[in-house]
Order: structure tokens, then sequence, then C-alpha cells
């Protein structure tokens, strides 16, 4: 059960789009659909609302919640462990951010989050500190359930994660992301991830932005335990990526996504194809309103020729600002 590639995916690939999808400093409204599915049958659907409100243009005040429903089939080894089909978590809290520097900005949202059984801290904080106009840090520590499938959420494990990523700019049309995660969980397992992410511009015009690069991914989890998530003792992922970005009008942009080569965990004899795509449209209605769309699709062949993984999502998010 490999949800959380696609989860790990959606994340990685659609990070250069975000600061498209920023607040721009405006106090706004926002609300997000997400639907997931994969090869396991197990669906995972989100949907959030976040109202965020700037006393200045340095510091704002934001505050919403979120609703996780997971379903898997009646035949799935994935149910919660009560038998039933779906779990579902409820979450809510209050949160500020706020820039020190031209050069600093932290976040922190504190809440709270519960599923039928269980509840516990929900919370994220967060650190970008731009070192110079060629490097960025990124570091980010979050709290709450580990909902991967109705079992793992039906269980109440939890999550505490950490991540760290420096994304380094030696030339207008180089990219460089280095990326390091680990992750306590309260059934005692451990993971870590590092990432390394290289691309180089190959076309820029009034239209198109298209990188070429590669992609080095590895992973691991201290135990393989049956709690309903995939928890290999080494994944390893090598891709060639693309990364292109085409303005369709003044206001609208389509961000393209995708990487293909090759996978393997500590399961399979050798090494096997994966790949991904995702696919970003972000558009600016008026100055008041924006909408963004996106979609993606994995494929990852398994040890056994002919069997495969693959997931897909789709979702959407409305902003209104005022």
């Amino acid at each position: 059960m490999k949800t959380l590639f696609l989860l790990l995916f959606l994340f990685f690939f659609t990070l250069s789009a975000q600061e498209n999808f920023e607040q721009k400093n405006t106090s706004s409204i926002t609300a997000e659909g997400l639907f997931l599915k994969d090869s396991d049958s197990i669906h995972h659907t989100i949907a959030s609302a976040y109202a965020n409100y700037f006393f200045d243009s340095q510091t704002s005040l934001f505050a919403g919640g979120e609703m996780d429903i997971l379903a898997a089939d009646s035949t799935s080894l994935y149910k919660n462990s009560d038998g039933s089909n779906e779990s579902s978590v409820q979450s809510g809290g209050v949160g500020m951010r706020h820039r020190f520097h031209k050069t600093l900005e932290t976040g922190l949202l504190l809440g709270y989050t519960k599923e039928k059984k269980h509840e516990t801290l929900w919370s994220r904080a967060d650190i970008r500190l731009d070192i110079n106009d060629e490097s960025t840090l990124y570091l980010d520590a979050s709290h709450g359930f580990y909902m991967i499938s109705p079992l793992s959420t039906s269980l109440g494990i939890k999550r505490a994660h950490g991540s760290t990523l420096f994304e380094l700019r030696p030339t207008l049309i180089d990219t460089v992301l280095l990326q390091g995660e680990y992750d306590v969980f309260s059934d005692t397992n451990r993971r870590w991830s590092a990432v390394l992410a290289p691309r180089h511009g190959v076309v820029r015009n009034n239209k198109w932005a298209v990188d070429l690069g590669v992609k080095a991914w590895l992973s691991g989890f201290k135990k393989d335990l049956e709690h309903g998530y995939y928890d290999p003792k080494l994944f390893e992922s090598y891709m060639a990526t693309l990364h292109a970005t085409y303005g369709i009008f003044k206001y609208n942009t389509l961000f393209f996504m995708s990487g293909a080569g090759a996978i393997r965990d500590n399961f399979m004899h050798a090494y096997k194809p994966g790949g991904n795509i995702d696919i970003i449209l972000s558009s600016e209605i008026d100055k008041d309103w924006k909408i963004q769309a996106k979609t993606g699709y994995m494929n990852n062949s398994q040890e056994r020729l002919g069997d495969y993984y693959d997931a897909y999502y789709f979702g959407l998010s409305v902003m209104r600002r005022f």
C-alpha cells in the first residue's frame, strides 16, 4: 500500500507552483477539495477551508479546519481495525504568520484533531529563510494522525514530522533542491527520506519555461509493521524529470511536471520502471478571485512481471481575496 508515495509526489512536484497561489499579503478565504485513489482501492477525500486576515504587510492571523475521509473496499486488507470500511478525521486550529525581515518568515498553527476513538494535538510550524538571491531554506514540523489508510487512521497512529528543504538557484535557469525528512510514529516506527533534484532551464520565452532534470529519492522505515501503511526498509527512486510552465493568458498559467525512471525497494530483486505526471492550472478570474485545479497519476511496476501499483488524484482550490 503506497499512497504515501502519491502524497509526497503531490507536495514535492507542486512546490514550484505553490508560490503562484499565495495570498499576496491580502486577507482571503480559501476552500479546497482533494480526492485520491490507488490500486489498493483506498479512497482518500480531503476538504478544507481557511480564513486569513492580514493586520499589516508583515503579520497575518488564520483559522480553519480540514475533514479527511478514508475508505477501503470490503475485501481490502486496509479496512478499519474493527472491520468497517471507512474512517474520518476532523481537524481545526488557529495560527499566525509573521515576516520578521525581508529574508525571514515564520508560521505556527495549533489545533485539535479527532478520529472516532482517538484525538491528539494538530500542529504545524514552518520557517522560510531567504539566505540570499540564490538560495532559500525551508524548515517544517508537524504533528497529527498518520492518515494513509482506514487501518492506520483507526489505530490512532500519530506522526511527528520534520522536514528541511534547501533550494539553490546558482543561475537564472538552474535550480537544485535538497530535501531531508524524519518521522517519529506512535507505533514505535521511524522513517527517513532524502531527495536530490537538480534541473536546468532549456526553454525561456514569453509563453514557455521548460526545465529538464534528474531526481534521486531514498527513504526507509525502521520496522516492517502491519499497521496499514507501506514501510519498506529501503525505497529507491531515480527519475529524469520535466518541469514546464505555459502562460495561457495574462493571469492563467498551466504547470506540467513529470518523472520517469527506475524504482526499487528491499522486497524487489531488481529495479523496475516507474513514473508520474502532475498538471496544475492556476487562473485569476480578477484581482479578487483565484482558482487552481490539479490532477496527477503515478504508475510503478512491481516485482512480478505485469504487476504494477498506480494511483491518481484531482483537486480544486478557490481563493477569495478581500
